[in-house]
C-alpha cells in the first residue's frame, strides 16, 4: 500500500476515534464533573470565628481537627453529610491549627465548601478547653449549648449529637 494511502487511514482513524471520544457519554459527564466542580464554592479559610459565621442566628456546629487524624476526618464529613441530607438549618464550622494551604489543599481535594478557622494561637481551643481533637461543640448565640463527651466512643457521640441538632431545632 502506498505511504500516503496508509498515512490518511490512520490519520482518518485518529481523528474518528477522537470525536468519537468527544462525544462519548463518559467524557460529557466528565467534563459535566469538571464544570460543576470548578463552579462550587471553595471553602474559606478565616482568622477567627467571628469572620466566619459573620451576623447568621443559626446555630454553629463546630469541629475541631486535625489533617493529621483520620478519625476527625471521619467526624468532620459525617456531620457534613447529616446536616446536608436534613437539610439542617446550621452552620458547620472546621477549627484546626494547621496551616492554611494544607487547609484550602484539603478543602479543595474532598470538596470541602464549609468554613474552617485556622486558629493559630489556638484562642478557640482555649476558650471552649478542647484538648483533644476530634471535638463537636454546638453554639447557639456564642454560647456553647453542646458538647461532646469525651468518655463515649466515637458513633454514641455522633448519635447524641444528631439528636440534640433534632431537638434544637424542631419546632
Amino acid at each position: 500500500m502506498n505511504h500516503k494511502i496508509t498515512g490518511c487511514l490512520i490519520l482518518g482513524f485518529i481523528l474518528g476515534w477522537s470525536v468519537g471520544l468527544l462525544l462519548s457519554p463518559d467524557f460529557i459527564y466528565g467534563q459535566q464533573l469538571v464544570a460543576q466542580h470548578l463552579s462550587q464554592p471553595r471553602a474559606r479559610i478565616y482568622s477567627s470565628l467571628e469572620e466566619a459565621i459573620g451576623n447568621s442566628s443559626q446555630p454553629v456546629v463546630l469541629i475541631f481537627f486535625s489533617l493529621a487524624c483520620y478519625v476527625c476526618w471521619d467526624e468532620l464529613f459525617e456531620m457534613k453529610e447529616f446536616i446536608e441530607k436534613f437539610s439542617l438549618p446550621v452552620l458547620l464550622v472546621g477549627v484546626s491549627t494547621d496551616e492554611s494551604e494544607e487547609l484550602k489543599a484539603f478543602a479543595a481535594r474532598y470538596s470541602f465548601q464549609y468554613p474552617i478557622v485556622r486558629d493559630e494561637e489556638k484562642k478557640l481551643y482555649r476558650e471552649y478547653q478542647v484538648r483533644l481533637e476530634p471535638d463537636r461543640l454546638i453554639l447557639v448565640r456564642n454560647q456553647a449549648v453542646y458538647r461532646d463527651d469525651s468518655l463515649l466512643d466515637y458513633s454514641l457521640r455522633r448519635e447524641k449529637a444528631k439528636n440534640f441538632l433534632f431537638g434544637l431545632i424542631s419546632p
